[in-house]
């Protein structure tokens, strides 16, 4: 059995005791995270207990509820239709569905049809024989999409109707609104793809002036009698037109335009009313210490906090992240890291540009196929459901794609890769990180060169602004004591390219000379640059560690909306008006 991670962003109200709710929420949102188109029994368990664990609960029932499943479901063999219904109906009330809690009127209805979809099963035994478990599902599913749901509410004292709706019913008030002189009778409005003719005689819809003249005396006549209080109101003016009211109404009794309204003057009232004290809240309490012990997130909160820094303490803070919408196959993601695991597997093998160089074509592919095979055996597993020919395009994509890098890094200057996917820890402005470098390559001059692969496009200028909207690099390089240059890989089809500035002894195409990476640049060395990387990353690590929260965006387009039900930016901007 499995279930959908996107189909279900909330949890059940009616599943299980109360007091394990935040491990279910906890558990869905751990799912979520985990893009998993289905999600088998054995994962759901185990990632329960996980996050169980990690909430520190005592005894959760949830665990022990999906192990008994697991033993049901591993004992169950084929039978009817009926021993299928009252397993599942055995299944939900394991879990605690529908609860204690008594169910609200909507609810209870979607009970009684629930009910009703277990009996349409178990009325198949007579002639569906026997089921596997997956067939069962499968006509059970059926049956629950044939079976619609309109919950039933009370009839309320105010009705709005369309004229068609309303005609042969009664009312003890009746108001009808927009029945100008240039809406009724409605104009005509012939279908352009039959002949005009042929609509005329048959007297379809909006066929001929004629016909919906006819239909709107009938429908005038059953409205002005369905009331014995009845208003009629137009816009005086249409279009910049003025107009009366429609001649099939007579001439009733007029009364004085409407000037206002009660909404109207509520509204004056509100923009009347005293004026509440705004106070500006930019500050958050500033980080224990042991939150800035290890910093979640890594270097990807100074980035948050170089772009916005209310969005970054929401965050990374508060945890504030939208669910992640499982795509059909790989997600934009999921490409970028395998193009990594690649890349480190090739690297491993290889060693060093002298070896890349020395290799004949046919073993340089044979390395590149074992990598991609390796770092693709993972994701395969955990997207069971691909089929075989969606795996062998994406190793068409990744040999391709590798080719065309690796023969780029072929035409580079002696080098030897040092050191792949290498975890580091670092302080700055009294926050800790976890690092995770994806290369650092050692030099002919005995220079060092930092690496990030990227599968997007690149733009060194993030590096050089007052604030470092890139800080990952200049991190890594500030804790290399040999680096003299950095540099994103830019590993992309027909597009691959160096993007970096340094001081090396031989140039590589794309990386320039710090004194070049502007015009009129203020760094002329390596050495001032670091520095500035130094003031700057200390900088955003101490607003964020003393909680600076100010709303403001480095630039426009920072301006995310997936925060704006927190950080409020919307109506920010309406007060502003």
């Amino acid at each position: 059995m499995g279930l959908l991670p996107a189909a279900q962003p909330a949890v059940q109200p009616l599943l299980g005791p109360g007091e394990e709710s935040w491990l279910r929420s906890a558990l869905f949102r751990r799912l979520q995270k985990l893009e998993l188109r289905r999600i088998d029994g054995a994962t759901l368990r185990y990632w329960a207990e996980r996050t169980a664990e990690a909430l520190n609960l005592e005894a959760p029932q949830l665990p022990h509820q999906l192990e008994q499943i697991g033993d049901r479901q591993r004992r169950w063999q084929r039978a009817p239709a009926e021993v299928w219904a009252a397993r599942f109906s055995e299944v939900l009330a394991t879990l605690g569905w529908p609860g204690s809690r008594n169910p609200d009127s909507q609810e209870y209805q979607q009970l009684l049809h629930w009910e009703s979809a277990l009996e349409s099963l178990a009325a198949l035994s007579e002639f569906a024989g026997s089921l596997t478990l997956t067939q069962a599902l499968q006509q059970l599913r059926q049956i629950a999409s044939r079976t619609p749901f309109q919950a039933e509410t009370r009839d309320g004292p105010l009705q709005i109707l369309g004229v068609l709706e309303a005609g042969g019913l009664a009312f003890d008030h009746l108001h009808l609104v927009g029945f100008g002189q240039q809406q009724w009778p409605t104009a005509p409005d012939p279908n352009p793809l039959l002949p005009i003719q042929w609509q005329k005689h048959w007297k379809m819809p909006r066929a001929s002036a004629e016909r919906e003249l006819e239909l709107a005396r009938e429908l005038t006549d059953d409205l002005l009698n369905a009331s014995t209080d009845i208003v009629v109101s137009y816009a005086s003016e249409e279009d910049g037109v003025q107009q009366g009211l429609s001649s099939l109404f007579g001439s009733p009794e007029a009364v004085a335009a409407i000037e206002a309204d009660a909404l109207r003057d509520h509204c004056a009232q509100l923009a009347n009313a005293t004026e509440l004290e705004k106070v500006a809240d930019t500050q958050l309490p500033p980080l224990a210490p042991a939150d800035c012990e290890r910093v979640r997130g890594g270097a990807s909160v100074l980035k948050a906090q170089a772009l916005c820094p209310l969005n970054a303490q929401l965050r990374y803070r508060l945890g504030a992240s939208g669910f992640m919408q499982p795509d059909i196959g790989l997600s934009p993601a999921e490409r970028g890291n395998i193009v990594h695991q690649v890349l480190a597997e090739f690297w491993q093998q290889c060693g060093d540009v002298a070896h890349l160089q020395s290799m004949g074509e046919e073993i340089r592919r044979q390395t590149i196929e074992s990598a991609v095979e390796n770092s693709l055996r993972n994701v395969r597993k955990k997207h069971g459901h691909l089929p075989a020919g969606f795996w062998a395009m994406e190793q068409q994509r990744l040999l391709r794609l590798l080719e065309q890098w690796l023969q780029l890094e072929a035409e580079r200057p002696a080098f030897a890769v040092e050191k792949i996917e290498w975890e580091q820890q670092v302080e700055i402005g009294g926050l800790n990180f976890n690092l995770r470098l994806d290369r650092l390559d050692q030099l002919a001059g005995g220079e060092q060169l930092v690496i990030d692969y990227k599968t997007g496009q690149t733009s060194i200028n993030d590096w050089l602004g007052e604030r470092i909207r890139e800080p990952q690099l200049p991190l890594y390089a500030l804790f290399q004591p040999k680096a003299s240059a950095i540099a994103f890989g830019q590993v992309r089809y027909g597009d691959c390219k160096w993007s970096g500035c340094g001081e090396l002894e031989q140039t590589v195409k794309g990386i320039r000379a710090v004194a070049d990476t502007q015009k009129d640049s203020p760094y002329a060395t390596w050495q001032e640059l670091s520095e500035h990387w130094q003031r700057g990353l200390q900088l955003l690590a101490g607003e964020y560690r003393s909680g600076v929260a100010t709303l403001t965006f480095d630039r426009p387009a920072d301006n995310n909306s997936e925060l704006w039900p927190l950080n409020r930016w919307p109506e920010r901007e309406q007060a502003a008006e």
